[in-house]
């Protein structure tokens, strides 16, 4: 006849197995694969992209060409999600359902803070059509100290430049930086996706992705880093629209 094992002797054993993980230590997980550089394909189109029918429930802020208000001679781009505004500057105007437009005469930005930092499980989208002239380097979207998206004229391209900041100051570091680098098509509407994960940032241009290839962490960004759309710096103004801007945590 067969002795059922004691509690006693069930317990001792388990506390045995504990102590041999703690001990030894548990082999450790191989780290999740990042999910590969796919998108959903989005040509380039000579009319503006259709306004979104949903947006994603994580959306943090949202602007469009198609919500806005003129009162006393100035423009006010109105954020349906986070309740930020974008005051227009001379230089830039509103085509209505057709884009914030940007003559490359812009002497700044329509900065805004963030209610909630672009950080690691965050999203940007936006649609952006270049035109020719102004600046060799122009700025689409920064976000000051962190990362910016800048065109290049003559190589019709767009780079995702990013930069990790040191945890203990809080300043940039140069080791830590990286960038991505995607054609883009001037005088057409081009989309335009950046996904920042936990120790990298990826862009997306009208689906095709490229990581930046940047290791560190994005801990330690300052939670009141401006938004500025279209500038970048006085050598830097942008010329064309920009339009759908979305600010989301990633789905």
């Amino acid at each position: 006849m067969k002795t059922r094992p004691q509690p006693l002797f069930i317990l001792v054993t388990l506390v045995g197995f504990l102590s041999a993980q703690v001990l030894f230590g548990a082999t450790p997980k191989p780290p999740a694969p990042r999910p590969p550089l796919v998108s959903k394909p989005v040509p380039a189109s000579d009319s503006d992209f259709p306004e979104p029918s949903n947006r994603p429930k994580t959306a943090i802020s949202y602007w469009s060409s198609a919500k806005f208000v003129q009162k006393a001679g100035v423009t006010t781009v109105t954020d349906v999600v986070g309740g930020n505004t974008m005051t227009l500057l001379p230089g830039m105007k509103v085509i209505p359902g057709q884009g914030i437009e940007f003559d490359g005469n812009q002497t700044g930005s329509a900065t805004f803070l963030g209610r909630a930092t672009v950080q690691p499980g965050y999203m940007v989208e936006f649609d952006v059509k270049p035109l020719d002239g102004g600046a060799e380097h122009q700025t689409f979207f920064y976000l000051f100290g962190f990362c910016e998206l800048r065109y290049r004229l003559s190589k019709k391209q767009v780079s995702l430049i990013v930069w990790r900041r040191n945890l203990d100051t809080g300043e940039p570091m140069a080791s830590g930086s990286g960038s991505a680098t995607l054609p883009i098509v001037p005088g057409k509407w081009n989309r335009i996706r950046i996904f920042i994960d936990a120790n990298s940032a990826r862009l997306f241009v009208n689906g095709t992705g490229v990581d930046t290839g940047l290791e560190g962490t994005w801990e330690g960004m300052n939670p009141t880093a401006p938004i500025m759309i279209g500038f970048g710096g006085t050598d830097r103004p942008f010329i064309g629209r920009i339009d759908h801007i979305l600010i989301a945590r990633q789905p």
